[in-house]
């Protein structure tokens, strides 16, 4: 069953208001707002209650839909899921331009896009945009890159097989679902180890400019290494494989490994970077919860690098403890994001909106019933009279 680990702390706010521009009310007064982050099997849940308290709970299971079942059935009735956080999986980040067409035809367009200019399989995935700067601006001649009605955006493409689990169970309810890499609110130089993914991510101006997926996966990745390693060690006959190198070391010896790779390619990354004229930042932001490995984050100082602090969603102080801050970031930054002006940044929900339209269907063959029946009692009537 899932693990649940409550922290619950509260906004020390002076006034005691809550920092959200866009309160949720209904005719029973305000609502708790729930933000969520989904990262391979944790479940982060990050309570945003009417009187300005924070809290935070964790859910951990043996997969990621169990973990996720796990969380939402805490979800109380009184609650609004705000934003879903997808961390992990296989997702791409660049930043392209689409063409100006009408907003019915924008998120096809936005597909071909991604399916030019990103390694997704077509029609195997699903993409959420952030528009850059002010999407009625057209380019002159006098521009270098030349005269252009294009919108300039950053594209995110989820592979749908990652995304299957969460739109299956969040499918009934009105829960937007984005990139975990469009909740970042500091520009910066971001290396996130995660449950499901390591990454690296350089925010500029408000949106990703670059993002990678390191090879050597998460923390998932790094325990599923580990049992490996540990069943390798009890059958001689699987030692010396490529697949079982980690056979015969102890947990210790191949976390030590795992962190060698990660640094490795942290590494060359930034070389790369470099290389092709990207100004790195000197300071990094760790988050996730690799964030919390005492040994990763002396690497990344021995790299050179200064760990700056978490920062904080939309200027709300989180008063927690420091080693919760990494791991509960996304889910804060989930209940407090606003995507109000940026109407593409929702990764599509095919299950809740096959349920939209099945709603409207029957809600339409109900109404035609009524009218029928509406229309057989005057007939009768008229009949009679």
């Amino acid at each position: 069953s899932g693990r649940r680990c409550p922290v619950t702390k509260k906004d020390k706010s002076k006034d005691g208001t809550r920092p959200m521009a866009n309160e949720k009310t209904n005719d029973q007064g305000p609502r708790t707002l729930v933000g969520i982050e989904v990262d391979g099997t944790e479940v982060h849940t990050a309570y945003v209650e009417t009187n300005g308290t924070v809290r935070v709970e964790h859910f951990r299971d043996k997969t990621p839909a169990k973990a996720l079942d796990a969380a939402l059935k805490s979800i109380p009735g009184r609650a609004d899921i705000v934003r879903v956080a997808f961390t992990g999986g296989r997702q791409y980040v660049r930043r392209v331009e689409v063409p100006r067409v009408p907003e019915r035809a924008m998120r096809a367009a936005m597909m071909a896009v991604a399916e030019e200019n990103l390694p997704i399989v077509p029609g195997a995935a699903s993409v959420a945009g952030l528009i850059i700067g002010n999407p009625n601006e057209v380019r002159d001649s006098n521009d270098p890159r030349g005269a252009s009605t294009a919108i300039n955006m950053v594209i995110a493409a989820v592979e749908s097989d990652d995304l299957d689990p969460v739109w299956r169970r969040l499918g009934g309810r009105r829960a937007p679902i984005t990139s975990a890499s469009f909740l970042l609110p500091a520009d910066g130089l971001y290396l996130r180890v995660a449950r499901a993914t390591s990454e690296m991510i350089i925010l500029r101006g408000g949106v990703p400019l670059l993002a990678r997926s390191l090879r050597v996966g998460g923390l998932d990745e790094l325990e599923r290494r580990i049992q490996a390693g540990e069943q390798a060690g009890f059958n001689p006959s699987l030692d010396g494989t490529s697949e079982n190198s980690d056979a015969g070391k102890s947990a210790a010896e191949i976390t030590d490994s795992y962190l060698d790779d990660l640094v490795s390619e942290f590494r060359k990354t930034l070389v790369f970077w470099k290389r092709e004229g990207t100004d790195v930042p000197s300071d990094i932001i760790v988050l996730g919860a690799g964030a919390t490995i005492p040994t990763l984050l002396t690497r990344v100082r021995d790299a050179g690098f200064n760990i700056s602090s978490v920062p904080e969603p939309r200027g709300v102080h989180m008063s927690m403890e420091d080693n919760e801050k990494p791991v509960a970031f996304q889910a804060l930054a989930a209940a407090y994001s606003d995507f109000s002006q940026q109407p593409y940044a929702i990764l599509p929900n095919p299950v809740y909106d096959a349920q939209k339209i099945a709603a409207k269907r029957k809600a339409k063959q109900r109404t035609q019933v009524m009218l029928g029946l509406i229309v057989l009692g005057v007939v009768v009537a008229s009949v009679a009279l």
